[in-house]
């Protein structure tokens, strides 16, 4: 019984998400824009900063090393993007 019940409000919920998502939030291409610079230039600055936080280490873990030359090609990526969007880098 218990768990039909928490089954039933879980479907309550994703039914009311999902019915609550088009109600009318609407963005014009300029924000909608600008809100995709925002979110990449702060990630950028993020990852940027882990890559000189992973270069001045002595010694580098594994698992470091893999987030580092990950994390190249997802700069160069983001920069291609924001570069689309004629942001300033």
């Amino acid at each position: 019984m218990r768990k039909r019940q928490i089954e039933q409000m879980v479907d309550d919920d994703i039914n009311e998400m999902e019915n609550g998502m088009g109600i009318g939030i609407e963005l014009d291409i300029e924000t909608a824009d600008r809100i995709v610079v925002l979110t990449l230039s702060e990630n950028l600055e993020c990852l940027e900063l882990e890559q000189r936080e992973i270069e001045e280490l002595d010694s580098v873990p594994g698992y470091k090393q893999a987030d580092y030359f990950s994390n190249r090609e997802i700069i160069s990526a983001i920069k291609k993007v924001l570069a689309y969007y004629g942001a300033d880098l």
